[in-house]
């Protein structure tokens, strides 16, 4: 279960064994303690993943386009979770798409559990 702890507007979550830290200022953040560096808009998209539960496409869209939820945006928005996931890969986390929920970020299974 994700958790959070805020101090001065920096914030714990912990997603699976992962801890990452959130800065409101920072374009970045720390996975157990290595720095991710992220896009400004990537900050704002990932910010709702953090909660552990699925995040549905037109929040995510409304949130970071203030637009229509049309074809087009949905396809950039799908190209930032690749970004995004290009990034958070290496450091043990993904964001996956959940069948008519949206997209959530969890732990990336260590590879024995891809094995099986």
């Amino acid at each position: 279960m994700p958790s959070y702890i805020s101090h001065s507007e920096q914030y714990w979550y912990t997603i699976g064994s992962h801890t990452i830290t959130y800065h409101e200022q920072q374009k970045g953040i720390c996975v157990d303690h290595r720095v991710v560096r992220l896009t400004s808009l990537h900050m704002k998209l990932l910010k709702p993943l953090l909660s552990g539960k699925p995040v549905a496409d037109v929040y995510l869209v409304r949130l970071i386009y203030e637009n229509a939820f049309v074809p087009a945006v949905v396809k950039n928005l799908e190209r930032q979770v690749r970004e995004m996931n290009a990034r958070l890969q290496p450091h043990g986390l993904t964001i996956t798409r959940v069948a008519k929920r949206g997209f959530l970020l969890t732990e990336l299974p260590d590879e024995m559990e891809m094995m099986d």
